[in-house]
C-alpha cells in the first residue's frame, strides 16, 4: 500500500510568485490499484507524481510505501520500487545507447554497484521474447539506437523497461501526450497489460478524459492542491467523459 500522510507543498515561499501545490493531501492506494489522476493545470497532480518519484520532497507529511518510509528518500534510491515512464518519449532512455543495452541499464536500476547484469546471449534471448510481445517488429531490432525510434515505440519498450528491475510502483506521467491516436492507444494498453501481468500497483495522470474512464480502477480529481472527488468501482467504470468535462467547468464556476 502507498500511504500519503498530510503532504503539503509550497513553491518560492515568501515571494510574489509563491504557489501552494499541495495543501494537506491524505491519500491511501491499496496495493494492485490502477490509479487515475486528474485535475486542471496546477492542481497539483504533477507535484504529486514527482513527489511520489522523489523528483520533490514534501514541506510537511510523510510517504509510506508498505512499511518503508521514502519521505526523504532521493529518487535513485527509490526506483528499486518505483518506475517511471515520462511523457517526453526521449525521457528515461538513452537515445545513444542500442535497444539492448538500454534493457541493460533498466534491469540494473536500484541493484548494488558491484552487481552486473551483461548483454549475454541467455539475456539478449529474454528481451527479445519481451520485445516481440508488443508485435512491433522490434524484437529483430535490438542492436538499433533507440533515439532511432519512433515516439510510440519508444514509449512501448520504456514500459517494458520499466518492469525489468521488479518494480513494484509504477507512475505514467501523461505517456501518450506526444503521441499519435493510434500509438497512444498501442503504448496504454501495453501499460494495462503489464499493470494486471505484473500486479503492480499504478498512477496515470492524464489530461485525456477518454483514457481517464477507459483506464484504472480509481479515479481522483485534484483541485487547487487539495482531493476533490475520489471515485472507484462500479462508479468509476460507470463514468463518461463528458462527466468529467463537467467537473471542470462547474469547478470553474
Amino acid at each position: 500500500m502507498i500511504r500519503l500522510l498530510g503532504l503539503t507543498k509550497t513553491f518560492h515561499p515568501g515571494k510574489a510568485n509563491e504557489t501552494r501545490a499541495l495543501n494537506d493531501v491524505h491519500l491511501d492506494i491499496e496495493t494492485g490499484t490502477f490509479l487515475v489522476l486528474v485535475g486542471a493545470n496546477g492542481s497539483g497532480k504533477s507535484t504529486l507524481l514527482n513527489m511520489l518519484a522523489g523528483a520533490v520532497f514534501p514541506d510537511r507529511g510523510s510517504i509510506f510505501l508498505g512499511d518503508r518510509n521514502l519521505t526523504r528518500l532521493p529518487d535513485y534510491a527509490r526506483s528499486r520500487w518505483i518506475a517511471r515512464v515520462f511523457q517526453d518519449p526521449l525521457g528515461g532512455t538513452a537515445p545513444e545507447l542500442s535497444i539492448l543495452d538500454n534493457f541493460r541499464l533498466a534491469a540494473l536500476r536500484g541493484t548494488a554497484k558491484k552487481l552486473r547484469i551483461g548483454t549475454t546471449p541467455g539475456f539478449r534471448l529474454q528481451v527479445r521474447d519481451r520485445i516481440a510481445g508488443l508485435g512491433m517488429g522490434l524484437e529483430d531490432k535490438l542492436d538499433q539506437p533507440m533515439g532511432t525510434l519512433s515516439g510510440g515505440q519508444r514509449q512501448a519498450l520504456t514500459l517494458l523497461m520499466s518492469v525489468m528491475a521488479k518494480a513494484e510502483v509504477l507512475l505514467l506521467d501523461e505517456p501518450t501526450a506526444a503521441l499519435d491516436p493510434h500509438a497512444a492507444q498501442k503504448v496504454m494498453e501495453t501499460a494495462r497489460q503489464i499493470i494486471v501481468e505484473h500486479g503492480l500497483t499504478a498512477i496515470l495522470v492524464t489530461h485525456d478524459m477518454k483514457e481517464a474512464v477507459t483506464y484504472g480502477n480509481r479515479l481522483v480529481q485534484m483541485h487547487r492542491g487539495h482531493i476533490l472527488r475520489d471515485v472507484s468501482g462500479a462508479a468509476k467504470q460507470a463514468l463518461q467523459p463528458e462527466a468529467i468535462y463537467q467537473w471542470f467547468l462547474s469547478d470553474k464556476a
